[in-house]
């Protein structure tokens, strides 16, 4: 006899569930996703950042600059003259550098600071964390500082047409105060990101009362560069540097950094944000400077301000501080400019 074929059972079906009811838009609610909504009758940090009004003195200078610039477009304006194509063409053999498109017309005297030939170029020297262990005051000297990931090693070695400086894309890599020399004209320090590598707090607490013994002790430190990302302009962690900045015996200056990445009109707006917040500063100087170490866009004003604060040859200070650090692989390596 055949099995009996199982029964198939039925099961009533729920009745489907009403949709809820949609709520009228206030006009406040951000549409973009990972934004939180805001109370009806307030407006969103977004829109509170769309009102904010625009210098147009400034707006016209990051167009005039090519500030905000893409890498695509920025290397058809660099190509489009013959004479950028074939200084583009004959770097192209060189090796230690790696000229950014837009970072021309670059005036003989900071090639000179800069260096032309690869005993010229900027050299590492010594990696400390104490002030002891820092190289000697013979020469005038700048720090670049900022948060984690901001292109500190990526501007210092735009700027000075170099790849002497180990750049990475993983934030905290930089945990020493790394020395490095213009020889016979600047020495240049970049100095560990913060808000990410010093997450330890033992680290936080070494790492600040070095940082003020540096901008306290160090007499020939004559300025110190604050990056400041483009994208987000201040957080909360540069506002907090700037107080401790504040309160040393050294001038400071805020440097926007991967403006190619960011609006015309927004970066605008964070420029304004910035010098709003810079009024009631005494040590900060008042000029913002805006680059890309990615295009070169804006690094010609940022090698002025290091010749301005350089030693200029045919002067008493004219020695290069040796020591004992270990030097990178691409410092012999490195060809002529």
């Amino acid at each position: 006899m055949a099995a009996d074929k199982p029964v198939k059972k039925f099961t009533l079906r729920k009745p489907p569930k009403k949709d809820a009811p949609v709520k009228a838009k206030t006009g406040t609610e951000s549409p973009r996703k990972g934004e939180s909504g805001t109370k009806p009758g307030e407006k969103s940090e977004r829109s509170k950042f769309r009102e904010i009004e625009i210098d147009h003195k400034v707006l016209a200078r990051i167009k005039t600059s090519a500030i905000c610039t893409p890498m695509g477009s920025a290397m058809r304006v660099a190509n489009r003259s013959p004479e950028g194509k074939e200084l583009r063409e004959k770097e192209a053999n060189y090796r230690g550098f790696s000229r950014p498109p837009l970072y021309t017309d670059i005036p003989q005297a900071v090639v000179n600071m800069i260096g032309e030939r690869a005993k010229d170029k900027l050299t590492f020297i010594a990696a400390a964390m104490s002030v002891e262990s820092m190289p000697p005051p013979v020469l005038p000297e700048v720090a670049f500082c900022g948060r984690s990931n901001v292109g500190k090693s990526s501007v210092i070695n735009a700027v000075t047409l170099s790849t002497t400086v180990r750049s990475s894309d993983k934030p905290g890599m930089t945990q020493t105060f790394n020395f490095y020399v213009l020889p016979r004209r600047l020495l240049v320090a970049d100095l560990p990101g913060y808000g990410f590598a010093f997450a330890d707090p033992r680290k936080m607490e070494t790492w600040k009362m070095l940082m003020d013994q540096y901008m306290s002790k160090r007499k020939p430190l004559k300025r110190i560069f604050l990056l400041i990302d483009a994208r987000h302009g201040l957080k909360k962690a540069d506002e907090e540097f700037m107080e401790r900045l504040e309160k040393s015996r050294c001038q400071f200056q805020l440097v926007m950094t991967k403006c190619d990445l960011v609006q015309a009109d927004d970066l605008a707006r964070r420029y304004a944000i910035m010098a709003k917040h810079l009024e009631q500063s005494a040590k900060c100087i008042k000029t913002i400077r805006m680059v890309s170490a990615y295009t070169g866009a804006g690094l010609l004003d940022l090698a002025s301000d290091l010749y301005q604060l350089s030693n200029k040859p045919n002067t008493k200070n004219d020695a290069t501080p040796q020591m004992g650090g270990k030097r990178h692989k691409d410092d012999d390596d490195a060809g002529d400019l």
